[in-house]
């Protein structure tokens, strides 16, 4: 190149644009672009340059061999995404004395040279385009009357905010699905169910689907079985999505039910939005929106409150259908609050009786005979007038007499504990462990069944006439009273939060909450440990049937994601790596030469034996909820912080990943069938990032012992050779400033400047160490994300703010750092090639501007993204997108 004329300055031009409005021009000072000689070639570069170039004046060859030279305008951004761009310059001949003559014409290209424009005007020019990609490297060049061709220099970038993303992994198939439903549920499957209710005329089952924040309704024939998949959906607008809301038509983490079969209403307790909605129980249809909200005075509020018509996270309904009242197990005032039923339902109506509390503006805990902790369930015995509630946290089911009035009342009796005074939890045939669902069973034998929750059990006790401390007489999900084990199978449950009675065929239907089903049992007469008859929330490995060993969330599984926590792109081999976390598994999928995915059904997973299990495994082929991913410098091993077993995973990826296994653990003493949590030089405790850099160092970011920890690279890896973030291998205090980390949860490594970048989530920032030579308890360098190292922002919006970062990733080709930036729902980016404390993000991505914070589902959006991850060539990032439940790719190249 010749050379550069970097001494002059000239006063540039550059507006900003788009459909809403048009931003005011900004003059700006801007060194000369630079300028090269011209020749052969450059002669060559005019002419394919000016397609539509025809110059009025003719091109003059007389012995000129010097180029002229193109000034273009410094460019503010990062721009929105379709805004328009308007740039402008100047361009003159230093051959010739005039300033306006000697340029024949000026063109301009906005994808780093690939393409060229013919800019309007010579001398001073102008052209304008749409800001369409992550960045735009822009460049001019003028062609003089001579012929000579301007060789541009690097040119002006221009960051674009809200690129959306080109692809979409973890929902199936479908390229074009935004549902962030976990494994595509549909009609079939739930998660996380903790809610029952059995209602006639007609015969129907109602099953609140809790984390799928609907109900489902499953008609009943005449002998009582069950219809599946589900013929009604409430709190969505169809089977096929899931997203919580606050309105008539949806729901936020519905946990329990009941039926009022003389009034004919449903009662949805809708937790997290503090309210109960009800629904006529004669109209119900998929989208049916709710006639009447209790707990708050319009739809659109979901505030808890203590007061006379308030609610805070209300769990059990029951109806006391004689008296014509409902009754509401009010979680978070640690009360029972009644309604009553007669003359009609109004919003925002006042409860007229409580327990629990002696006023309705108190909600404090406590353990006595009029005293409630948390309480789940509530039940009601008709015929010999008592209230059953589920004292979930005192570890008891306290009876008390109806009807209740407003104040102190001292409960009758209890269950699960010896006198009203105790707590213990137990599993015994007297005991219990934090039961939340009751239900009485009438009949000859009068019983009352008990979801004993933390014991994975039901318990049944007679209560014809109740005494306190009485045992059960008969246990479900357990084959005896002191097993107090989660299973799977046709006998076994996993945390049951509630149970419904269908008295006319005496049956029993259990939410098996940790299972992800609902189970059916016949209790005409029961025996320990007994068999399930049917289930609904899981299909077999055919789409049909109903398979009694499966506890995957939603069916069918396939290449579905859940949650997802962790990518890593191998650009060696061209697969992508993603930690799908409910599933207790890795999924991989193929990539082309470009690094995007080649078929949206991944190809392989680790952790599991097959692409229809996700049960959690501590050995060295399973997993207990995987989070990040990590390969080594040349491709070969893949590592995973297996955050839940509290180690770290090697897998050998080289060959067949068919029925991979561990070939190196960090964190259990070199034992794959334990799982403690440990803050000891060879332990680890919730470990969710990985690392190994350019001399295969290995760094775990250990989040609940606060620490980064260092390994030495090679096949025998622990113990541990350093620690950064405390000042022994002993400690796991979560201190600030430059020397501590709280709840580290992403890791970068820039070789050049053996910069180690860390997340240090618990105070909304990323710290910078230096690890050229590591020692204990080191300062960091630089931090990101607040002002100094004495700050912890996390609140307001802005670029050079940080909300509960995690994942990390670090471009070498644009010497560029990525950042999940949780707490915003977005994708922050810094131009890291000259750090400062507190420096100004580049660019966003999930957002449409620095200051947008709000979580969507769109292309453009995102919700809570755990981890980033880049390719080799700098041009595919791929973001775990945990909230939506899927992975998003991103083209970021120029």
């Amino acid at each position: 190149m010749g050379s550069l004329r970097s001494t002059r300055r000239a006063v540039v031009l550059v507006v900003i644009a788009n459909a809403a409005c048009l931003r005011t021009p900004l003059h700006l000072w801007l060194p000369d672009a630079g300028v090269a000689d011209g020749g052969a070639d450059a002669d060559a570069g005019a002419d394919a340059g000016k397609d539509a170039g025809d110059a009025s004046e003719s091109v003059i060859d007389g012995g000129d061999k010097t180029p002229p030279y193109s000034i273009i305008n410094a460019i503010v951004g990062p721009a929105p995404v379709d805004a328009g761009i308007f740039i402008s310059g100047y361009c003159s001949d230093p051959v010739t004395n005039d300033p306006t003559a000697g340029v024949l014409y000026v063109e301009y290209s906005v994808d780093n040279g690939a393409t060229w424009t013919l800019a309007t005007g010579t001398n001073s020019w102008s052209g304008s385009f749409t800001a369409s990609r992550f960045e735009h490297r822009i460049l001019s060049r003028g062609t003089d009357d001579a012929g000579n061709v301007e060789i541009p220099d690097g040119g002006q970038r221009l960051f674009v905010m809200g690129v959306p993303s080109t692809d979409i992994l973890g929902r199936g198939a479908d390229a074009g699905s935004m549902s962030t439903c976990v494994n595509v549920v549909g009609a079939t499957g739930l998660w996380g169910p903790e809610g029952v209710a059995v209602g006639s005329q007609p015969g129907r089952l109602f099953i609140a689907d809790t984390h799928n924040h609907r109900v489902v309704v499953h008609s009943l024939s005449a002998g009582h079985a069950v219809d599946a998949p589900a013929e009604f959906v409430l709190g969505q607008s169809s089977f096929d999505s899931c997203d919580p809301g606050l309105s008539a038509t949806q729901m936020n983490y519905p946990a329990r039910i009941a039926i009022d079969s003389i009034g004919r209403r449903l009662f949805v307790s809708d937790t997290w939005n503090n309210r109960v909605l009800v629904f006529d129980l004669d109209a119900v249809s998929s989208g049916l929106a709710a006639t009447t909200v209790l707990g708050q005075t319009v739809f659109t509020l979901g505030l808890a409150s203590t007061s006379a018509w308030g609610l805070n996270q209300p769990a059990g309904l029951a109806v006391d259908i004689p008296a014509r009242i409902l009754y509401i197990a009010d979680y978070g005032n640690n009360r029972v609050v009644a309604y009553n039923l007669d003359g009609g339902l109004s919003n925002g109506q006042a409860a007229v009786g409580l327990i629990g509390q002696p006023d309705f503006l108190s909600s404090g805990s406590g353990r006595s005979a009029n005293k409630l902790s948390g309480p789940s369930g509530v039940t009601v015995d008709g015929d010999a007038g008592r209230l059953y509630v589920a004292d979930t946290w005192n570890n008891r089911v306290l009876v008390f007499q109806t009807p209740i009035g407003v104040g102190l009342a001292n409960a009758t009796g209890v269950l699960g504990q010896d006198d009203m005074d105790a707590g213990v939890a137990a599993a015994t045939s007297v005991g219990m462990r934090a039961p939340r669902g009751v239900r009485y069973m009438p009949g000859t034998s009068k019983q009352l069944a008990v979801a004993d929750t933390d014991n994975h059990r039901v318990l049944f006790f007679v209560v014809d006439d109740v005494t306190s401390g009485a045992p059960a007489v008969a246990v479900l999900g357990q084959s005896d009273f002191l097993d107090a084990s989660a299973g799977l199978g046709a006998s076994r449950l996993s945390a049951p939060r509630d149970v419904a009675f269908l008295s006319q065929y005496q049956l029993l239907w259990v939410a098996d909450t940790g299972n992800n089903r609902a189970l059916e049992f016949d209790v005409s007469t029961i025996s320990n440990g007994e068999v399930a008859t049917s289930l609904l929330g899981h299909v077999d490995t055919d789409g049909g049937g109903t398979s009694y060993l499966s506890s995957c969330v939603g069916e069918p599984l396939g290449a579905a994601t859940s949650f997802t926590t962790g990518v890593a792109v191998d650009s060696v081999r061209y697969r992508l790596f993603v930690s799908d976390v409910i599933n207790n598994r890795i999924l991989v999928y193929s990539l082309d030469g470009q690094s995007r995915a080649i078929s949206r059904n991944a190809f392989a997973v680790i952790g599991q034996p097959g692409f229809t299990t996700c049960a959690p495994g501590t050995s060295q082929a399973g997993l207990n909820q995987p989070a990040g991913l990590a390969l080594s410098f040349d491709g070969g091993r893949l590592w995973v912080a297996d955050f839940s077993n509290n180690r770290a995973l090697e897998f050998n990826i080289e060959g067949s990943l068919s029925g991979l296994t561990a070939t190196n653990i960090i964190g259990q003493n070199g034992s794959y069938t334990t799982s403690i949590c440990q803050t000891t030089e060879g332990g680890l405790c919730g470990p969710r990032a990985i690392l190994v850099d350019n001399v295969n160092r290995i760094f775990v970011a250990d989040s609940y012992n606060n620490r980064v920890m260092v390994y030495p690279g090679g096949v025998v890896v622990p113990p541990a050779i350093n620690v950064i973030g405390q000042t022994d291998f002993n400690s796991r205090i979560d201190a600030g400033g430059a020397t501590g980390l709280v709840e580290p949860a992403g890791l970068a490594f820039r070789p050049g400047s053996n910069h180690l970048f860390v997340s240090s989530r618990g105070e909304n920032r990323v710290m910078v160490f230096d690890v050229t030579s590591l020692s204990t308890g080191q300062a960091a360098s630089f931090v990101l994300g607040a002002p100094g190292f004495s700050t912890s922002a996390g609140t307001t919006t802005d670029e050079s703010i940080l909300s509960q970062p995690r994942g990390l990733a670090w471009s070498a080709a644009e010497n560029l750092l990525f950042v999940a930036d949780t707490g915003f729902n977005r994708v922050i980016v810094y131009d890291v090639s000259q750090l400062d404390n507190g420096e100004a993000a580049v660019n966003v991505l999930g957002q449409v501007s620095m200051s947008a914070r709000d979580g969507g589902t769109s292309a453009s959006s995102m919700n809570e993204p755990f981890d980033v991850a880049i390719d080799s060539s700098g041009r595919q990032l791929y973001v775990a997108d945990h909230g939506n439940k899927r992975v998003v790719r991103i083209e970021v190249g120029r």
